[in-house]
């Protein structure tokens, strides 16, 4: 299957990363390391370390082994040796013998170290346990000690001894028995690392075998798995198929059943209704032959499980069916939904600067040299020039303002002060200064993705990896030309090949280079300037959630006070039967103010008695709630169409869904009531 990307930037380096999966690699002309050779490589501080091949890559070696020269945890070694390095192994053709007189060197200091625990157990009359059916017990043990209590000139010199043998000599003779076994076995496992190497490369040929029978069930169940959502005339003949690059998710796209967190799951059918109308289905899927991927949910959400070990494995098994990932297909007028096992990333496919165009790569290591990330070489000097532009600024801020100018400038922060907090306040003062100015600062960890870094194999694999995810997609699409009729009428193509490929597919990168312009839209600054507008006759949104919460709380503490009850469920909130709440838009009875802003609003509202005797109006009893303003939201001052400023915006759609409740019933309530 044709890559999903241009190979043009990785071509040289998955070449070289191929040479990895043999088994040997060169030295000299006349010389090559396979794995499970032996190799003695001298280190400086290390000494001579006797090591296996356990691995080969492209460019380095791996080995694994033991100091012959330190002791200890610190003498176990594992590291890569890169190409241009391996001329300082030295071929150990008898590493049999020097396992063998590392493992008899250990085990005859052992025995010396056995003999000395002996010798002074012996001296001072004290003698370990049993060690054998038959042998003499305690009797004799103690008639021991009272012929060496009886023969001894002077008691305290005894004691003393005794005393040094149970808090030093023994403890240290103990001590270094267990590192010299611990040592021992070490070196009795080394033969086994080239048994383990063969065996972990027999079991790499499983990867590939799972990834190729993935594929063809990939391949082969998309008939069964593609459902049809709505019907009308199909796409042009040569009409191509756009792919759009983001993943969205249902429950932000639509907001159905916003009050209860969003849909989930269960709901998957209620959105193929919603996508099937064209207003709907002109803003997901634009273009007459296109393709998104969907997620459920992006969001964890919130269920009871009320009390029900039931109920709690059914809201698991929700949680997980909730980060699904489907494929919606338009042509024409027809819609399609396909299921599919692959749980695709957050770009579908990659950045055009990530592995296509031709450009030089970077790459970035973790602490463990685990890869992270990549940027271009472009990418990279750009925001080295970014720092040193920065520290320019920094430093030309320094002269123009020196601490003793500084500090004499500014009296109010520095008189009384240490010459140390001064020097703080100097370097905290200046407006480029690292914690303040935007710089990059892990540039360091970034190298060139070449065979010169001994981590080139590692990123190869990670691009190789995601590469597959991306090419999932070409599978999917091809098995839908092949063998479903989602894409009729369309010519006869091979996505494998690059013609073929340009032929049928457009990649749209809706989710590359999105621009956004002015800060971070912050609804808690926008909730704080519309209920800075609060007045006596103000509308408001968010009382009935508050009142709910509370009414939790009070029957929480309800159900702990009751010792009949042994269920661990508590409810978050709970509505109480015959009380339905302040409202979910609804005009406070009394707004408090201080110094001129709201701080609270009260509602007031009936409910029935617990005992409703007479089913009339004199079976209700007024209920007062008080909700700081701060949890409400000013509908009153709403205009319509606010809500898009949070939905919208790429950079809060992540979080929309929470504040959905407020801003679409300020919505409903403003076109209701003609608002503006």
């Amino acid at each position: 299957m044709m890559d999903m990307v241009d190979k043009t930037a990785t071509s040289e380096a998955g070449t070289a990363c191929a040479a990895g999966r043999f088994s040997t690699v060169h030295r000299e002309e006349s010389e090559s390391i396979r794995l499970g050779d032996w190799f003695v490589c001298p280190m400086e501080k290390s000494g001579r370390i006797l090591a296996c091949v356990t691995e080969i890559g492209s460019n380095y070696v791996g080995l694994e082994g033991l100091s012959l020269d330190v002791e200890g945890h610190g003498g176990r070694y594992s590291w890569r040796q890169h190409r241009n390095d391996l001329h300082k192994l030295v071929p150990a053709q008898n590493w049999q013998e020097l396992v063998t007189d590392r493992v008899a060197l250990y085990q005859s200091e052992s025995d010396q170290i056995m003999h000395q625990v002996q010798d002074i157990t012996r001296r001072l009359g004290v003698r370990p346990q049993n060690t054998m059916i038959g042998e003499a017990e305690a009797a004799d043990a103690s008639g021991t000690a009272l012929a060496v209590l009886s023969a001894e000139d002077d008691i305290l010199k005894y004691a003393l001894d005794l005393k040094s043998a149970q808090e030093d000599n023994l403890p240290a003779l103990f001590k270094r028995m267990k590192t010299v076994q611990e040592r021992m076995a070490d070196w009795m496992q080394m033969p086994m690392i080239p048994l383990r190497t063969q065996m972990t490369n027999l079991e790499s040929v499983m990867e590939p075998l799972k990834e190729r029978v993935f594929q063809v069930g990939l391949y082969a169940g998309l008939t069964e798995q593609a459902v049809q959502i709505a019907e009308g005339q199909p796409a042009a003949y040569h009409d191509k198929l756009h792919i759009f690059q983001l993943r969205r998710y249902m429950d932000e796209e639509c907001l159905l059943d916003y009050n209860a967190g969003g849909i989930d799951i269960k709901g998957i059918e209620a959105f193929d209704d919603w996508l099937a109308k064209p207003e709907n289905r002109d803003r997901i899927l634009p273009l007459p032959r296109c393709m998104v991927a969907m997620r459920v949910r992006r969001l964890v959400k919130e269920r009871d499980w009320e009390g029900s070990l039931r109920q709690l494995g059914i809201n698991i098994e929700l949680e997980r069916s909730d980060k699904l990932t489907f494929l919606f297909v338009r042509n024409g007028e027809n819609l399609y939904r396909i299921n599919t096992e692959v749980d695709f990333p957050e770009h579908i496919f990659p950045e055009s600067g990530d592995f296509m165009g031709g450009e030089p790569l970077m790459f970035r290591c973790s602490y463990s040299d685990r890869v992270e990330n990549f940027i271009t070489v472009r990418a990279y000097e750009s925001m080295v020039a970014e720092n040193a532009e920065i520290a320019a600024k920094k430093k030309a801020w320094e002269t123009e303002n020196p601490i003793e100018k500084w500090a004499a400038a500014n009296l109010e922060k520095t008189q009384g002060e240490s010459q140390k907090r001064v020097e703080w306040l100097w370097v905290d003062a200046n407006p480029y200064g690292d914690w303040k100015s935007r710089r990059h600062s892990d540039l360091g960890r970034y190298e060139p993705l070449t065979p010169e870094s001994i981590h080139y194999d590692d990123a190869m694999r990670k691009i190789d990896a995601q590469q597959k995810e991306f090419n999932r997609i070409a599978l999917i699409i091809q098995g839908l030309l092949d063998r479903s009729t989602a894409l009729h009428p369309h010519p006869i193509v091979n996505l494998a090949t690059q013609e073929g490929f340009q032929q049928m597919i457009v990649l749209v990168r809706d989710g590359s280079g999105v621009l956004t312009h002015g800060e971070k839209p912050d609804f808690e600054a926008y909730r704080h300037k519309l209920n800075a507008l609060i007045t006596t006759d103000s509308f408001f949104v968010g009382q009935d959630t508050a009142w709910a919460l509370a009414e939790g709380e009070k029957e929480t503490r309800r159900m702990d006070a009751d010792w009949r009850n042994k269920s661990e469920w508590r409810p978050k909130y709970h509505r109480p039967y015959g009380n339905p709440g302040p409202g979910v838009v609804s005009q406070a009875k009394q707004v408090t103010f201080k110094k001129g802003a709201a701080t609270k609003a009260t509602f007031v509202w009936n409910r029935q008695r617990a005992y409703n005797y007479y089913n009339d109006d004199r079976s209700l009893i007024p209920v007062k709630f008080t909700v700081p303003v701060d949890e409400l939201l000013n509908v009153s001052a709403y205009r319509k169409g606010d809500y898009k400023i949070f939905f919208t915006d790429p950079r809060t759609r992540g979080e929309y869904l929470q504040w959905a409740p407020l801003l679409l019933e300020a919505e409903k309530w403003c076109q209701e009531n003609g608002g503006a």
